[in-house]
């Protein structure tokens, strides 16, 4: 399922991918910074692996994502999301990409399903756009709910020039929900 606010004389396209059973953005976002937006669901809850519900498989996905930029690409997503967002961003090539407490790869068989690395990927084929990883400082309040190791998930990539990494004072996963809580998720993005 997505939801498309097409707006093609915006100079920037944000494609928001959201994580497990977590909101959409808010068309408000668009308003106020005069983006075009992309948002999506993972209505599968598969991790985008299968594609984008309602458009096709993963390559078929990437041709219709590819066809919805005009002018500048933000890639961002929570969680699974954050996964999708690195994932098609190593294929579309954004100006940036901002992934929120994401997972990389499948670390201690979670999520149930293989998830290819999108260490290995990055590692064989370096990409040189930024990539703003936004994480909770620990996992303690919701590790029985959440547990990605989002730190262990990310590892690799800080050895990377473009990448930077933001610590945020929560002990919860879903970051981009406690940054929300304290309306400062929409000025992140």
């Amino acid at each position: 399922m997505t939801f498309l606010i097409p707006d093609r004389s915006a100079p920037i396209t944000l494609f928001w991918f959201a994580g497990n059973f977590e909101p959409l953005l808010s068309e408000t976002i668009l308003d106020i910074y005069g983006y075009n937006g992309v948002f999506l669901r993972d209505v599968c809850h598969d991790w985008y692996l299968g594609g984008i519900e309602g458009i096709g498989d993963h390559e078929t996905s990437v041709e219709w994502l590819g066809r919805q930029i005009n002018g500048k690409a933000v890639f961002a997503g929570q969680s699974s999301g954050g996964y999708a967002a690195l994932r098609y961003a190593h294929a579309l090539k954004p100006e940036l990409c901002i992934p929120f407490a994401p997972q990389t790869r499948n670390l201690h068989g979670r999520p149930a399903m293989p998830l290819p690395s999108l260490v290995d990927l990055y590692r064989e084929e370096p990409r040189s756009f930024p990539i703003c990883f936004h994480l909770a400082r620990s996992e303690n309040k919701s590790r029985s709910q959440y547990f990605w190791d989002d730190w262990e998930q990310i590892a690799p990539f800080r050895a990377m020039d473009n990448v930077t990494i933001t610590s945020h004072p929560t002990d919860e996963h879903p970051v981009s929900l406690y940054l929300h809580s304290r309306d400062r998720f929409y000025a992140t993005i």
